[in-house]
Order: C-alpha cells, then structure tokens, then sequence
C-alpha cells in the first residue's frame, strides 16, 4: 500500500522544511499513528542522508532549487519509488548544470566578494531521529526557512544536551554566522574541528575558512584552505584550490 499525494507533499515539505508550526505537530502526530507514512519517510531521509554523506557536496548545496523541480514531476501520479528516481534523476541535472557554470565568476573581488560568491548555507537535512523529535524538527524548520532568529535558541539548546551532535553544530555555525555573530561561529567549527570528526572536520574547516574570510583574517583563512586543497579527497579541494588562487592574486 502506497501513501497518497497529500502524504507525500507533507513529506517533501517536511524534508524542505517548509510545514509552519501548526502544520508540523499535526504531521508528527500523523506519522506516529502510520507506520505505512513513517517507513516511506525514513526512506526518503535514508536517500537524503546518503546524498548529505556521501554525494556531491554540489547537489547538497541547490537542494532546495532541485525540490523545486521534484514538485513539478509530482503532477503525474506513480508511487514513492518512481518519485524518488525522478529526485536522483532531477539531482543529477543539478550537478551537470553547476559543472557548466563553474567558471562564470568575477574578477578580482575583494573579500566580501569573495565571500559571497563561495559560501552556501549548510543543508540541515531531517533525519530519522529528528522526525520524532518536536524540539529537533522545530529547530530544522526554522533554520531551512532562514529565520536563524528563532532557529539559534533552539540549537543552542539542544547542544547542551548533545554537545557532539556535530550536524546540529554545523546548522548552530551558520546561523550564528548569518546573524554576524562571527566570533561565536568560530568558536563552534573549531570545536568540530578539534573533535577529529572524519566525516563532517573537511564541512568545518570550509567554513570556518569562509568565516575568517568574511571577519577579514585571510592568513587564517589561507591556511586552512590550503589544507583543504592539498588534499584530493575532500569534498571542498576543488572551491579550496579555486579560492585560495583568487585570495592569492
């Protein structure tokens, strides 16, 4: 047995972080009742977590952009797996089109410029432990819809409690960094950092390198993007590589 639209479009709205408050709770209460709903959820948070892991760090980044291609594929009926092939298929474009966009920069900005021009947001993905949890999903909606206001309270507490939850650190990290409170940002990415987490210390030192690039402590900035770039197996060598030649001109 299939879940229906209405099922599936609270599903791709929760996982954009799209559901207000009101409609949230009631989605909560909803998967608890149906495990039909809540299988097919933790399925596609398995496909989004794998994407966040192990994909191209460059399909994470326009994830919201490619949902937007997803929701126009829904029109016609099929069931969830068709609409999760068509999400890898749509991903899969994405990343075609940032290859052939790679070069259209500008010349010779400054480091605002520079800033803007190589950072994006971390993508704070639900994932399955969230999903029943109102505090954590609060703190997801919140944050994929910018109000980094209200997401930063939360954050921050559930930190208190889970002090080595590094994809909330990271989320807590860029929040603080869109509300200027650099400083405090710092001091988050270097705690990741320092930890030695292998999976998540290359997200980190990104950006905490952008961070230094933003507060315009660029021998700082340099040298972590030189370790980033020395090393080809992570996901940010490429933008390092590129970024520290721009810095260098």
């Amino acid at each position: 047995m299939n879940i229906d639209d209405r099922q599936q479009d609270l599903i791709d709205r929760f996982l954009q972080g799209s559901l207000d408050r009101a409609e949230l709770d009631r989605f909560l209460l909803e998967i608890e009742k149906n495990s039909i709903l809540k299988k097919e959820l933790q399925n596609q948070q398995e496909i989004m977590e794998g994407i966040e892991f192990h994909g191209n760090k460059n399909l994470r980044q326009r994830f919201s952009k490619i949902s937007e291609e997803v929701k126009k594929e829904r029109k016609s009926k099929g069931s969830s797996n068709g609409k999760i092939i068509r999400f890898i298929l749509v991903s899969a474009a994405a990343i075609a089109l940032l290859v052939m966009v790679s070069n259209l920069f500008f010349q010779n900005p400054d480091s605002k410029d520079l800033y803007a021009q190589f950072y994006t947001p971390y993508q704070f993905s639900n994932d399955r432990s969230s999903s029943l949890n109102k505090e954590t999903a609060a703190a997801h909606q919140f944050y994929n819809k910018q109000d980094y206001t209200q997401a930063i309270p939360i954050l921050k507490t559930i930190l208190e409690t889970q002090p080595n939850n590094t994809r909330t650190q990271l989320a807590y990290g860029n929040a603080l960094m869109h509300t200027d409170q650099d400083d405090l940002a710092i001091l988050e990415f270097q705690k990741i950092i320092n930890r030695k987490d292998n999976l998540y210390s290359d997200q980190a030192k990104w950006f905490l390198a952008l961070v230094y690039l933003k507060t315009e402590k660029l021998e700082s900035s340099k040298s972590l993007l030189q370790q980033l770039s020395e090393d080809t197996k992570t996901d940010f060598h490429k933008e390092a590589k590129e970024l520290l030649s721009k810095l260098s001109d």
